[in-house]
């Protein structure tokens, strides 16, 4: 694996991905590295079967997502994955000579990065802060499961004014093209729902709307911005992006990628034609 800068083409070595318990090499008879076998191992109780993939194909499941977080307390980078199947953390810090995978925790959809804390939240609603400046690993548990949650897809988000968003997206699940050939349903965003972290009593507050910001939600780290400082934007709007879950296979399908208005009932206009 390699960090890309697309405009300039720069490329950065990461580790290897067979440091990762998770992916066991297998050799061919020259000794070069031919296939996978994925996921080999966990700590978790395993509800897989092993795989066997080529080099090319691991690609397309090994991660659901990848950060890359800038450490202000040491001046370098941590590099963060979320792994499939089991979507469990991984991550890895300039000078590291391995991947520090942070079992057994697992589910989680979507990460961030702030003042010395890792924040994760999982498709239950909840919220872990994982300090990764030590020489351990500690968790803590800034809200817990919530029953009710049943989100498509959830992000979290570092607020302007301090604080954090959790941002969850339900979505509709309509018929796939005729032409493809993976009969897939196909994801719709219909509606995205705010919440204001309240770590004090470890519990979420309602948002109703975000006058004067914008966010963006995807793939990638999670943002929210200041209108004002970008005027081709709209306040008060959430552009978003495909949910990767939903894409792999479907890469000929309908793009569930649009901006919905926040303030008038989620109505939604989608930025690209099917």
């Amino acid at each position: 694996m390699h960090l890309v800068n697309p405009i300039t083409g720069q490329q950065i070595a990461l580790l290897s991905v067979t440091i990762i318990e998770y992916v066991k090499p297998i050799f061919d008879e020259s000794g070069s590295v031919h296939e996978y076998e994925y996921p080999s191992h966990s700590a978790r109780r395993a509800f897989f079967t092993p795989t066997i993939l080529a080099r090319c194909e691991l690609r397309e499941h090994f991660q659901f997502k990848a950060f890359v977080f800038h450490d202000a307390s040491t001046g370098g980078y941590i590099v963060m994955l979320i792994l499939r199947p089991y979507t469990h953390l991984s991550f890895a810090r300039v000078g590291d000579d391995r991947w520090t995978l942070l079992e057994p925790h697992c589910d989680y959809q979507d990460c961030t990065y702030k003042d010395g804390l890792l924040y994760a939240a999982s498709t239950m609603g909840e919220i872990h802060a994982f300090e990764l400046s030590g020489p351990d690993v500690t968790m803590n548990i800034i809200k817990g499961r919530d029953e009710g949650f049943h989100p498509n897809g959830v992000h979290i988000v570092q607020a302007p004014w301090g604080g954090l968003l959790l941002v969850s997206r339900l979505m509709e699940f309509e018929d796939p093209d005729k032409d493809v050939d993976l009969k897939i349903p196909v994801p719709n965003t219909r509606e995205i729902k705010l919440n204001r972290v309240d770590d004090g009593a470890k519990s979420l507050v309602k948002v109703v709307c975000l006058p004067g910001h914008v966010l963006f939600l995807g793939l990638n780290d999670s943002l929210c911005l200041s209108a004002k400082d970008y005027l081709a934007l709209k306040g008060n709007h959430a552009y978003f992006t495909d949910n990767q879950q939903y894409n792999q296979g479907r890469k000929s399908s309908h793009r569930d990628i649009g901006v919905v208005d926040l303030g008038n009932y989620n109505s939604k206009e989608d930025i690209v034609s099917p």
